[in-house]
């Protein structure tokens, strides 16, 4: 079994110490691929290193979101081919894209978050409604939990009950139904707890190096061509040996 580096050391030291008010923060940082804009997954080819190429992209976007804020890429701008967000942890992303642009957000989950995207979505909707949003596809980006005995990936329970939140307003400003994308806490994936410890261990049998790498890159980059997600399959695969 590995040792843990340091880094991963101070994660799960921060886990333990963090009060629950803070848990809604996210660590602003770039994304894996994913699927195209109707939320189909692509598949994943070992000989084409998707997680890179997603990464890649995610980090290269001129456009971006940090954390509880909204960002609008024109596609018809040179400077703005492709917007990005990543780093989500406890967090929500709206999306809202067209061949011509994209309007989307990094949101926290508390009221601080709604507000935020209540505000900037509604005003960038109402300037590009007509033109640039014209018919737009609409998807949320939602964590859901992970079951910290067992490791399984619960998709169909979001994380936060506030996810319902996001929902509802992207479908109140869009009058369109949002596609859901889901991820999960990759540290919390790889990980469990220690019986009879404070603390965690590694969770056997995941490549802990390469889930380390991308833990930071749940998110999404967008382009013309739609949004691309770190996928809750990407996540997985990052995770294998």
């Amino acid at each position: 079994m590995q040792l843990f580096t340091l880094h991963r050391f101070n994660y799960l030291l921060a886990g333990v110490l963090l009060a629950p008010s803070a848990l809604q923060l996210c660590l602003a940082a770039p994304q894996p691929l994913g699927n195209d804009p109707q939320g189909v997954t692509l598949g994943l080819r070992k000989d084409s290193n998707p997680l890179k190429t997603f990464k890649a992209n995610v980090d290269n976007a001129p456009v971006k979101a940090s954390q509880d804020r909204t960002a609008f890429a024109d596609f018809s701008n040179a400077g703005q081919q492709t917007g990005s967000s990543r780093g989500f942890n406890q967090c929500v992303g709206v999306i809202i894209s067209t061949h011509d642009a994209a309007l989307f957000g990094h949101y926290t989950c508390g009221d601080q978050g709604q507000q935020r995207a209540r505000q900037d979505l509604q005003q960038y909707w109402n300037q590009h409604k007509d033109d640039k949003l014209k018919n737009p596809d609409v998807m949320i980006y939602a964590k859901v939990v992970v079951n910290d005995a067992t490791g399984e990936v619960m998709e169909n329970s979001f994380e936060s009950a506030s996810t319902q939140v996001f929902i509802n307003l992207a479908r109140q400003i869009t009058g369109k139904t949002p596609a859901i994308e889901k991820y999960f806490d990759l540290d919390a994936y790889v990980t469990m707890p220690k019986p009879g410890e404070s603390g965690r261990g590694e969770r056997p049998g995941f490549d802990q190096d390469t889930a380390l790498a991308y833990s930071d890159y749940a998110g999404f980059w967008v382009s013309k061509n739609g949004p691309r997600f770190m996928t809750v399959r990407m996540q997985k695969e990052a995770a294998q040996k």
